[in-house]
């Protein structure tokens, strides 16, 4: 695809949302069936397979028919069950698969879906609450949502978000899921979103919508045709949402990284209003702990963007740094844990760029010497705003790397942290100060270069 005449603000932003996800392996639908009916469910046959269905009352499908109307749920008390059935959109033009949504004077509560088969959709799962944006501070959790949950279900091929949890939206819990093959986040957490839960799943090649790493993604400014490498994106985007527990999953092979955590600096406030609201709070409090993360190029990145470029943003919080190309804003994602994962051949296991963060009993396995196992610090924000990386624990992690002598790092300056009983190679380690990391040339973009 190819874009003429646009100006940069909407450059990046478009670029990585049009480019469909790479096609994912689904021979085996679902190994198993989780339940049976529940007496009472209503059955949606054959018949109804194309319909647009709105579900407020129990409700299975036949295993035996692929339903090509996307699913919405509008009531509490709701088991909707699959029984392997596959939701699907062929035409690739609907938005959501399975749509648990009401407004935000109205609560939903104990909605289960399991044993589904969702792919193709813009969003296969979308948890929202309509009206978000008029939610006045201090009054988002009126009305809140509780125990909304999606169980034993495979979700592949998104074309942007595989889950999406909207803002201000509680106590989702995704249990035994696959996510896999989504253009854009595997599973993304919006802000405000609080107290959801992800566990025993599978997270896996997500985010490569809109990476060429052989010839780049082509636009137009003016007549003159630029191109650029994009990172993609990673398997669980937190951005603002508080307090997850994200635990017992398996990570492997996502396009940016596993696991970022960070706060949306308020984007295209100017270009796109009818989509900005403001971002009150900060990726704070979560609970990363008991997972595997496999083949990435960082695991799990406390304060993502806090030393990112976001420019063609337009963002609404007011930038810390803000000359010629560069724009940065501060990031927020404070006291966050990162306990007694398992890290396997990822070049940056554990990244910490904001305060507060705990990092302990984590292993490190990596068969590449130049890999590193924590890196502590932040560039621009301490030599800018005298605000270093404050209150690091990082205690009793295991590493090894071949050949490694210092896996352990800090940058530019960290205060008031502790570094303790760590291992490296069998052997007591040392935290040494490293080189600071390479930055991109935008948040999303590697480089930029004319053909």
């Amino acid at each position: 695809m190819r874009f003429t005449r646009l100006g940069p603000t909407f450059l990046i932003f478009a670029l990585y949302l049009v480019f469909p996800a790479a096609p994912v392996d689904a021979d085996v639908v679902l190994p198993r069936l989780m339940g049976s009916v529940r007496l009472g469910s209503q059955f949606i046959p054959c018949a109804r397979k194309d319909e647009h269905l709105v579900i407020s009352r129990d409700s299975h499908l036949d295993p035996r028919c692929t339903y090509t109307g996307g699913v919405e749920i509008v009531s509490s008390n709701v088991l909707f069950d699959c029984r392997g059935a596959l939701i699907d959109d062929p035409e690739g033009d609907d938005d959501y698969g399975v749509d648990i949504h009401s407004s935000i004077s109205t609560p939903i509560r104990r909605v289960t879906v399991r044993n589904c088969y969702i792919q193709g959709f813009r969003n296969n799962l979308r948890v929202s609450r309509d009206g978000f944006r008029r939610l006045a501070a201090g009054a988002e959790y009126r009305n809140g949502f509780a125990r909304i949950e999606l169980r034993n279900s495979r979700l592949l091929g998104a074309r942007e978000v595989g889950v999406l949890v909207n803002p201000y939206v509680t106590d989702v819990r995704l249990r035994d899921i696959e996510v896999a093959g989504s253009g854009d986040a595997g599973i993304y957490l919006e802000g405000g979103s609080r107290e959801n839960e992800i566990v025993r799943s599978h997270i896996h090649d997500n985010g490569y919508g809109d990476v060429d790493s052989v010839n780049g993604i082509p636009f137009f400014i003016a007549e003159t045709e630029f191109r650029y490498l994009s990172t993609g994106r990673e398997g669980l985007a937190i951005d603002g949402s508080r307090d997850n527990y994200i635990s017992d999953n398996h990570f492997e092979n996502n396009s940016s990284g596993a696991i970022f955590l960070y706060k949306n600096c308020g984007e295209f406030v100017n270009q796109l209003p009818g989509r900005w609201w403001p971002r009150r709070y900060g990726a704070n409090g979560n609970r990363i702990r008991h997972n595997t993360i496999v083949n990435e190029r960082t695991g799990v990145w406390v304060g993502s963007r806090m030393s990112e470029n976001q420019l063609f943003f337009d963002c609404s919080d007011e930038p810390y740094v803000d000359a010629g190309l560069l724009r940065i804003h501060e990031d927020f994602a404070k006291d966050n844990a990162v306990l007694n994962n398992e890290f396997v051949d990822v070049a940056t296991a554990i990244r910490i760029e904001d305060d507060g963060a705990r990092v302990e009993r984590n292993r490190i396995e990596s068969q590449f010497p130049d890999h590193v196992a924590i890196l502590v610090g932040t560039g621009r924000r301490t030599e800018v705003l005298g605000k270093p990386v404050t209150r690091a624990t990082i205690r009793s992690n295991r590493t090894n790397i071949f050949l490694s002598r210092s896996a352990y790092l800090w940058v530019f300056e960290v205060d008031n942290s502790q570094f303790v009983r760590n291992r490296l190679n069998g052997s007591s380690a040392l935290f040494h100060q490293g080189f600071p990391p390479t930055g991109n040339f935008h948040l999303f973009v590697e480089r930029l270069w004319l053909p």
